[in-house]
């Protein structure tokens, strides 16, 4: 138990304690008494002499030190002023997170904004180009996707940035994920044809449906309510855009109503965008509604797969469909004449024209979907319309490959009621704050 036991005995001598355990009092024990001694006796010498000894080891002289005593209660005034500076304390971190969340916010929205511009821009020229083979493009695109999340999912898996645990949840709900990428596969292909053949300025209008879309989805799948004051905000928004692109549209397709078709194609470019919509509020589902908040290249991966196998699984009823319409003998003269225009053969903007557009879409829809999860999905349709009256600006400037349209001081002016009708969508939740 012990292998050297002298300095008990000197500890209980120097303090006169009564209740030595062992017998005589300048008696040195042996290690056979101390081990025999009771543990309970050793104690009590010990403990005897309180806080007024200082215990050196065996050999040493045990000699009395000072006595700390701690007083047993703290003033009153005391206490009040450390839960004061607590107080204080928590408020000043609050406000410094808060102020971080905003600005995280707007740097994310705007860009957005800016990302979306050169979205749409492009986007565009890319279809100036594939006119007749929207169908291979979609493909190519979407194999981009799957390659690129794909890889920098497996880099943030590597690295730790990403568990295997998310991966595993993603696999087991990949019914969601395949719903996800079939919408997203519908408005990608229903859109890209359709948009090819439709004026470019009637573009930013028609694919602000997403509005209403997403606003009725989120109320049916999320059950989420809006105000009245909300509800107004949105078609002053959507009157918004319609004022500053509006008389630009009407001018362009009424030239185009002697080709025929317009109609129909802005009315299934219009409709397309119920599909998208859907996807969105269940993305906002999987991040709010998920106990794991799954990381962002975790839904990009494998919605854009899912999205592939979906397209691909068109191709059967898509592809002699386009065949005919780009007059291709044969689904093979139709692909080698896609592979051939791509890679260069009409335009010498191809193929880095659609690299680029991949690029583009990929740090969009990322920047997207961070606005996503950290805002609403409402939140991030309004962020896309403030880029609609920028995006006519930019049609109205000499961009190769575009028709370059007309400026209107509509523009202006549909801006300014845009503008108020975001003021007016985000005043509720100005007041809520401002209560709180």
């Amino acid at each position: 138990m012990f292998t050297n036991s002298g300095w008990i005995s000197q500890f209980c001598s120097a303090h006169s304690i009564k209740s030595n355990p062992f017998a005589r009092r300048n008696h040195v024990a042996s290690p056979a008494e101390v081990n025999k001694a009771p543990v309970s006796r050793l104690y009590q010498a010990f403990r005897s002499t309180g806080a007024r000894a200082r215990v050196t080891f065996a050999g040493c002289p045990v000699e009395p030190g000072p006595r700390f005593t701690a007083p047993r209660s703290r003033p009153v005034e005391m206490r009040k002023a450390s839960l004061l500076m607590q107080q204080n304390k928590t408020a000043k971190t609050g406000g410094r997170i808060a102020t971080r969340v905003s600005s995280d916010v707007l740097l994310t929205t705007a860009a957005y904004v800016a990302l979306s511009v050169l979205n749409r821009v492009v986007y565009r020229m890319d279809l100036q180009i594939m006119y007749s083979y929207t169908f291979f493009l979609s493909l190519f695109v979407t194999l981009c996707y799957v390659l690129v999340y794909a890889s920098i999912l497996w880099i943030r898996v590597r690295m730790r940035i990403v568990p295997m645990t998310q991966v595993k949840w993603a696999v087991n709900n990949w019914r969601l994920f395949a719903l996800i990428g079939a919408l997203e596969a519908l408005t990608f292909v229903i859109g890209m044809f359709t948009a090819s053949r439709l004026p470019g300025a009637l573009l930013p209008v028609l694919n602000q449906g997403i509005l209403i879309f997403i606003a009725l989805a989120s109320y049916a799948l999320l059950g989420r309510r809006y105000t009245l004051t909300q509800i107004y905000g949105m078609l002053v928004v959507l009157a918004g855009v319609l004022i500053s692109i509006g008389p630009q549209t009407v001018n362009e397709a009424a030239l185009n109503l002697s080709s025929g078709g317009v109609w129909m194609n802005a009315f299934l470019f219009f409709g397309s965008y119920a599909f998208v919509a859907l996807a969105v509020v269940l993305k906002e589902r999987v991040f709010k509604r998920s106990g794991v908040q799954p990381d962002l290249f975790i839904v990009n991966t494998f919605s854009s797969l899912m999205q592939f196998a979906a397209i691909s699984l068109m191709l059967p009823f898509t592809t002699p469909f386009a065949a005919r319409l780009a007059e291709s003998p044969s689904i093979g003269d139709y692909f080698s004449s896609a592979l051939s225009t791509f890679a260069g053969r009409e335009s010498s903007w191809m193929p880095w024209l659609a690299l680029a557009y991949v690029a583009v879409n990929i740090v969009f829809n990322i920047t997207g979907l961070r606005l996503l999860k950290i805002a609403s999905a409402l939140d991030s349709v309004v962020a896309s319309l403030i880029s609609v009256p920028l995006t006519t600006l930019v049609f109205c400037l000499p961009v190769p490959l575009l028709v370059q349209s007309r400026f209107s001081f509509m523009v202006l002016l549909g801006l300014g009621v845009l503008l108020f009708g975001i003021w007016l969508y985000n005043l509720p939740q100005v007041k809520e704050r401002a209560d709180d």
